[in-house]
């Protein structure tokens, strides 16, 4: 397959787009060798280029240099693929953060809880309290982690300000051991 027309740009994926007899190409650049172009992996775009620009937009930042390298570390002990991922989930989490702050959100609550099973009336009152909550505790889970602890991990969904409270108030009652409420936002 020979290229007819013209190089049309990147996606920010090691993808080459390209045009040829009126329709739109892409080409992983990484099958690339030896200056030439192999076309196994070649296929039709669904979307044009522009549809993908639209959607992903490139910026610049600039960092000292030290910061940079601290930060390759970082994403690189993480598993990352490339700092435009790392930095897009940074993004993320500061502006779910920041939505967190804000009583009337909608969210999901993470509720952990280690306690002793012996410890008189806690089971119940564990089961009592998510009973009496019935519309926001939409997932429990029971764990025997060791001879006389137990694990109970409490999903709670609603406003930030209402589960929050909840999962207070589980984490408070006598018995528990340790425990801790993890927020997230809910999908839109």
């Amino acid at each position: 397959m020979r290229l007819f027309g013209g190089f049309i740009g990147f996606n920010g994926q090691q993808d080459l787009i390209y045009r040829t007899e009126g329709k739109d190409f892409l080409h992983n650049i990484a099958l690339c060798m030896n200056g030439g172009l192999r076309y196994n992996r070649c296929g039709e775009l669904r979307h044009s280029w522009e549809v993908i620009m639209d959607r992903v937009q490139r910026v610049g930042i600039s960092l000292e240099s030290e910061l940079l390298r601290e930060f390759d570390a970082f994403i690189s002990g993480q598993g990352y693929s490339s700092r435009s991922e790392a930095v897009r989930d940074l993004i993320r989490d500061r502006l779910t953060q920041a939505r967190l702050g804000e009583p009337q959100t909608e969210a999901i609550a993470g509720v952990f809880v280690v306690y002793d099973h012996h410890q008189a009336q806690l089971a119940q009152k564990l089961i009592k309290l998510q009973h009496s909550h019935l519309l926001k505790t939409i997932s429990s889970m029971h764990v025997h982690i060791g001879h006389h602890e137990c694990l109970e991990v409490i999903l709670l969904r609603g406003k930030v300000s209402e589960i929050s409270k909840l999962g207070d108030r589980i984490v408070s009652l006598k018995g528990v051991k340790s425990g801790k409420v993890n927020l997230i936002t809910a999908a839109e």
